[in-house]
């Protein structure tokens, strides 16, 4: 694999204002046409600005004497595949982002454990729920029992969080599924 250079500021300057003369941004707006992308997007704006520095990469990356129509067919490519990467890391991003909030955990109604007194039916069905989970999923309703958040779970059982989001998302499935019955 060739080691890219780091462009100069010359560089990067003639990039851009080849970029901006004529109607080289056109580029730009027809390849995020292609993949679908319209003003309306949320990320519109950010995949513009992706796109111009992709240009600029892209420019310099060609091996053959600049400003031919090859060159831009080249350009076009460029600025695609990067686009297409950027969307891709910003999907996968997004994927690994799992937001524990109280409303989504099947385990929200555990009672005070501090309170020994009291009755709680949520406790018959959190017992029924344990019986019917695998090890690994016990381990996480032990950990929200003990009021331990998903990174100190993961410290303590030695996994990665990636591992405990996947025993809740497994015992909020099994949790809904028991709550049907």
């Amino acid at each position: 694999m060739k080691k890219q250079q780091k462009l100069t500021a010359d560089q990067s300057q003639e990039a851009f204002n080849y970029l901006m003369k004529g109607d080289h941004q056109l580029i730009v707006y027809g390849v995020l046409k292609r993949l679908n992308i319209t003003k309306n997007h949320s990320q519109y704006d950010d995949l513009v600005q992706e796109g111009w520095l992709a240009f600029i990469k892209a420019y310099y990356q060609y091996p053959k004497p600049k400003r031919t129509k090859a060159h831009l067919n080249y350009i076009y490519q460029g600025v695609k595949w990067q686009l297409i990467n950027y969307l891709n890391r910003v999907t996968n991003q997004s994927k690994h982002i799992d937001i524990s909030d109280d409303e989504h955990d099947p385990l929200n109604f555990m009672p005070d454990p501090t309170t020994e007194d009291d009755y709680y039916p949520e406790m018959d069905f959190l017992y029924y729920l344990y019986q019917h989970c695998d090890q690994n999923e016990r381990k996480y309703i032990r950990g929200v029992y003990d009021d331990l958040s998903v990174l100190e779970m993961a410290y303590k059982y030695q996994v990665a969080r990636k591992t405990v989001y996947s025993w809740r998302r497994r015992v909020m499935s099994k949790a809904k599924r028991l709550y049907k019955y």
